[in-house]
């Protein structure tokens, strides 16, 4: 299992304002540029998470993106694709326009009674033959 060494943003985009073929481009080394309108979501840093894992099946991989994050912020419904840029700059792309879909699954938590916030947990999982398509310029 690859761990990003950490998260300073993340970002989401409707899968339909995507680019098309955009898995076909990473499996041909092709570099990947996202050209939709993002929309960054507030979250904490110390606890976000994003991992990939890798299973040979039949002569051929598949990739599953794991990334989750606590947001004060609500989703929208519908398709998304997810950006997340690690510490170090890289900026990698969870989802494309076509099937599948990266999962979101929602999880509300309730604050202390001292005061903090409630929070949303995501957990994003995305299998693909690339799953976590590393995004250039």
């Amino acid at each position: 299992m690859n761990r990003l060494p950490g998260i300073s943003r993340i970002a989401y985009a409707r899968a339909e304002t995507l680019t098309p073929h955009i898995t076909l481009q990473a499996i041909a080394k092709v570099p990947v540029g996202i050209f939709a309108q993002l929309s960054f979501l507030p979250f904490n840093k110390r606890t976000a998470l994003c991992e990939t894992e890798t299973e040979f099946d039949n002569n051929s991989t598949l990739e599953t993106a794991t990334l989750t994050f606590y947001s004060s912020e609500e989703l929208p419904t519908g398709n998304l694709c997810f950006v997340v840029t690690s510490v170090n700059g890289e900026q990698y792309l969870i989802g494309t326009r076509e099937t599948p879909y990266p999962f979101v699954k929602k999880e509300q938590t309730m604050g202390l009674p001292d005061g903090d916030a409630n929070t949303t947990k995501y957990t994003v999982s995305y299998s693909n033959r690339v799953a976590l398509i590393p995004i250039s310029g």
